[in-house]
């Protein structure tokens, strides 16, 4: 990891840009070596369950299921709906809008009209936060 880390704070409900918002839906940005992206508390997502998170303007979908937390795209490769919308069972996320299938842990796209896989990032737990790593 690098020497020197940048802390960036961020409101979820203002993903634009810094806040000074004193709600608790913060996640803190970390500039570093490995770019590990605060985005959540673990407490605040529930099990089988999917949260939003923008972070520089792109949208990242988090995960809790009984296999762990994970992060891919937030947006579903078919017509890019949000996730979020969609309903988490075991570890497939279906899409909301025409009921596209993914495998939460690899992304890979199970049912059609997907044809394209999402993008997974790591996520690193440490204490109660949820950090994923995004490509700088």
């Amino acid at each position: 990891m690098s020497s020197s880390i940048s802390f960036l704070y961020f409101s979820t409900s203002s993903p634009s840009g810094p806040s000074s918002s004193s709600t608790s839906s913060f996640f803190q940005v970390y500039l570093g070596f490995d770019e590990l992206r605060e985005t959540w508390k673990k407490d605040e997502v529930d099990e089988e369950d999917v949260i939003d998170v923008t972070i520089e303007g792109k949208l990242y979908a988090v995960f809790c299921i009984d296999k762990g937390y994970f992060a891919t795209d937030g947006l579903c490769t078919h017509e890019q709906s949000p996730l979020s919308e969609g309903f988490v069972s075991g570890d497939v996320i279906e899409c909301a809008k025409h009921n596209a299938r993914f495998h939460i842990p690899s992304g890979k796209a199970l049912r059609k009209p997907a044809l394209v896989d999402l993008k997974t990032y790591p996520v690193k737990i440490e204490g109660e936060k949820i950090y994923i790593g995004i490509p700088g």
